[in-house]
């Protein structure tokens, strides 16, 4: 993979050919495109065109992102040798450097440079690195999704739960770099040990259990891979942290120009906003596969996995294995709540067991008031014993699960919907009765506004729901009414 900006000449195996691709290579209607170029020799190269950087009306202008291979004379694939010319200078740190992209679950040992995948992964798992990594992507996404779940269309759909997590892991530390305006650099540890949601740009300072320090640049963010820039701590920072580089940021966009190839130009007026576009998963269909993934998001019956009628089959199937106190608990829960707090209950449900349902039910049961949540920290410790003792328990195993239940806590807000909780967790009567509404939950999860409405209108005949919108703490949030049927 490489990429070239300005009319450039690339040369493959001695062959030279110019891409001006205004005038010489058609303009592909997508970035994706894959052309057959012929040297004189009767040697075929195949260029695949990733990306091109386009002006306001459409036309390539400036970067072509591409990969290439070469078909060698006894009909094998060939990775050509190849040269540039040509372009700006991009003025790069000129310091030792590797890149990685790692996929969901992926491990990565900075000591030796060794990747992994999964153990559970058809091909790329390495003991040794699994064993010894210091960084892993999505690693409790994987655990906790993917690991048990092999069809690729359903793996693509629980993506929609993704956090784009990167975390340090056996002992290593991660500290996150914020280089300010005169070139000074703030070192802020990270929390935990891992970072939500991150971003392209972001700068770390990963310390090994070796005591070996790398220097960690996010070069691209995807749903469900992250492209890495790997630099040795002393190529970048000296004994007392001050830059050895020259790290500029010209076009402004928030990524340094070390990680951009591009920093001649704006890619981002505001990189929180993009990534609230960019990762917001949209299933229109409500088959369970988001819209990026599914060509066919008009149309429930394609894939034939998810969607509405399965929604509908899952809200029978809870209406008819439970007891009318479930029944009621369930619809006081889903009219109490509203749709962060159900969807907080319902992930949280769906990766609980029958176990650790009973144990929540018992340790929620001594809190007295919503109150006493307030003071819940990040890792899940309290005051009331109890509780304090479930979440530690959680947390040793799944602490995904046990951030999704904090959060949950702290988003009651009054003690009626405290109650409510309870009561919805003690009617719970028998782990049959717990799988039809964790399946519920997970149906729930995928495609709340309709199998909301399709529960509660079979559970209160006459009426039907209809549901509102209120914005709180910056988030649009449904709220869900009951409305009686006009006789007229």
């Amino acid at each position: 993979k490489e990429e070239l900006e300005g009319k450039s000449q690339i040369t493959m195996d001695g062959a030279t050919f110019t891409l001006d691709w205004v005038d010489n290579i058609p303009k592909p209607e997508e970035d994706n495109a894959a052309y057959v170029i012929k040297d004189k020799d009767g040697n075929y190269f195949f260029i695949e065109v990733r990306f091109w950087d386009k002006d306001e009306n459409g036309n390539p202008n400036g970067l072509i992102d591409m990969g290439f291979v070469k078909l060698g004379p006894s009909g094998k694939i060939e990775v050509p040798s190849e040269s540039f010319i040509g372009g700006p200078p991009m003025e790069m740190p000129e310091v030792p450097t590797n890149f990685y992209s790692m996929m969901v679950g992926d491990f990565l040992d900075l000591d030796t440079g060794g990747w992994s995948a999964p153990e559970g992964e058809i091909f790329g798992y390495d003991k040794n690195v699994a064993t010894n990594a210091d960084i892993r992507w999505m690693g409790q996404f994987y655990d906790t999704y993917w690991a048990d779940e092999q069809d690729w269309e359903k793996r693509q759909a629980l993506l929609s739960k993704s956090k784009r997590t990167l975390s340090v892991i056996n002992g290593a530390q991660m500290s996150k770099l914020v280089i300010q305006n005169d070139g000074n650099v703030n070192i802020e540890p990270v929390a935990e040990g891992k970072i939500e949601n991150i971003l392209p740009g972001t700068l770390l300072l990963i310390t090994t259990a070796n005591q070996k320090a790398f220097i960690i640049g996010v070069k691209w963010v995807e749903i469900d891979h992250i492209d890495l820039v790997v630099f040795p701590k002393e190529n970048f920072l000296d004994a007392n942290n001050n830059l050895i580089v020259d790290i500029k940021d010209e076009d402004g966009d928030g990524i340094p120009n070390m990680l951009d190839d591009n920093d001649f130009v704006k890619k981002f007026e505001d990189m929180q906003e993009w990534a609230q576009e960019e990762f917001k998963m949209e299933d229109k269909d409500g088959d369970g596969v988001p819209a990026e993934f599914d060509p066919n998001d008009f149309d429930p019956n394609v894939p034939k996995e998810g969607g509405v009628e399965v929604g509908i089959k899952k809200v029978d199937d809870f209406i008819n294995g439970v007891d009318n106190d479930t029944k009621a608990a369930v619809n006081d829960l889903a009219l109490g709540l509203n749709s962060e707090q159900m969807g907080l209950l319902s992930e949280s449900v769906s990766q609980m067991n029958w176990d650790q349902v009973q144990d929540f039910n018992t340790a929620i049961s001594a809190v007295q008031g919503v109150d006493e949540f307030q003071n819940l920290p990040s890792n899940g410790l309290l005051s009331i014993t109890d509780l304090m003792s479930f979440l530690t328990g959680i947390n040793t195993t799944n602490s995904e699960l046990a951030s999704i239940l904090i959060e949950f806590l702290k988003s009651l807000t009054t003690d009626d919907i405290l109650n409510k909780v309870k009561t919805f967790l003690s009617t719970i009567s028998g782990e049959t009765e717990f799988e039809a509404v964790k399946e519920l939950f997970s149906v729930l999860n995928v495609n709340y506004e309709e199998v909301v409405k399709t529960l509660l209108e079979a559970l209160n005949p006459g009426y039907e729901v209809q549901f509102t919108s209120q914005e709180i703490s910056g988030k649009l949030i449904q709220l869900v009414n009951l409305v009686p049927i006009s006789s007229t």
